[in-house]
């Protein structure tokens, strides 16, 4: 008989193997779980930005069609029947977290920087834009899906 604790006795699976197996199992399951869920890519702020979403204010826009950041850091905001809102640039990103900081109109003439943060699930996301007067101004969203 072997000191292997990963050895099989009389044909049984002993139980520190069952236990490594199921803990192996279920961190992997916590790894990829961000990129199974829904098809959409949950793991970090920049991948969750990526839909259509909508919010209940009047004071801009109700409806935000973000594209995916490229490799440069840029990407796009579209409005609802596809033409270009703004173009953005990221500036800071928590890439474990829920921060994301945009330059929005990056290649307009006025620029703005936008604080998002976006929940791990990928459900809702608060927007605030901070002005050099010290007014901000604050609007939460909520994802609709892909458009």
């Amino acid at each position: 008989m072997s000191n292997n604790r990963f050895a099989r006795h009389e044909g049984k699976v002993q139980p520190l193997s069952i236990g490594i197996a199921v803990l192996a199992v279920a961190l992997a399951a916590l790894l990829v779980r961000p990129m199974l869920t829904s098809g959409r890519d949950l793991s970090t702020p920049s991948s969750r930005l990526v839909g259509h979403w909508e919010s209940p204010n009047d004071r801009m826009m109700t409806h935000a069609i973000y594209g995916p950041v490229d490799a440069s850091g840029r990407g796009t905001c579209y409005e609802l029947d596809g033409t270009v809102h703004f173009t953005f640039k990221v500036l800071d990103e928590d890439r474990t977290g829920t921060k994301l900081v945009l330059s929005e109109g990056e290649n307009e003439r006025r620029q703005v920087e936008a604080e998002y943060i976006i929940s791990q699930d990928g459900r809702s996301l608060t927007k605030e834009y901070r002005f050099g007067d010290g007014n901000h101004w604050v609007f939460d969203y909520e994802y609709k899906g892909r458009r």
